[in-house]
């Protein structure tokens, strides 16, 4: 039995392998001048506490976001100014942290902005695990042809991206700010990025 188990083990951890990258190597550092204005799915992990977010954060009474919910200032990849705001309106927001060095990252792009463009109440937010070579990420988003936002991590988003351990790594908001669920790690097709929209709409 035990053989069993740790056979089992070893596959589940091959497989995430093939479908998600380390990302030890996350890019803490972006760039002065940029930030001045210039496909099967595996295991799952959660941002530890230090991110801000947590697993099932409690709704304050008044209906006001709780002490939990997503709040960030930045920039997007264009050096426009991108906070929180952007989520208004949005039944549901789903971040996504990718490299450009990462081929799982770089394999489902393509099939999140089909989805992305299929739903008018679902907002996804590209963040960037590394920002070491930006025109190399420019020409990923030019050739997958991303029309939602790709975002610096920034200094309110960089815990939040240190925190993931393998990437491409999804993670899903109320309209509030407040985490749904767990974080999804690994690439996806088009059909299993509906199922998991689906799967958090409320």
């Amino acid at each position: 039995m035990k053989k069993r188990i740790c056979t089992l083990l070893s596959l589940l951890l091959c497989l995430a392998m093939l479908t998600a990258c380390s990302a030890a190597n996350n890019g803490k550092d972006t760039p002065d001048a940029e930030m001045s204005g210039d496909s099967a799915q595996t295991e799952t992990e959660t941002p530890d506490s230090s991110s801000g977010n947590t697993k099932n954060p409690e709704e304050q009474e008044d209906g006001a976001p709780s002490a939990s919910a997503l709040r960030f200032s930045t920039v997007d990849i264009n050096g426009n100014p991108v906070d929180q705001s952007i989520m208004e309106g949005y039944d549901l927001i789903v971040m996504n942290i990718w490299a450009y060095w990462c081929g799982p990252c770089v394999a489902e792009l393509p099939d999140i902005e089909r989805v992305y463009k299929e739903y008018d109440n679902v907002l996804f937010l590209g963040v960037l695990c590394d920002t070491g070579d930006m025109e190399a990420t420019r020409q990923i988003v030019e050739q997958a042809g991303l029309t939602y936002p790709i975002l610096y991590p920034g200094d309110d988003l960089q815990d939040l991206v240190n925190a993931q351990m393998y990437i491409p790594a999804s993670i899903f908001f109320n309209s509030k700010g407040e985490q749904l669920g767990e974080t999804l790690v690994g690439g996806r097709n088009y059909d299993q990025w509906k199922a998991a929209v689906e799967e958090h709409l409320p």
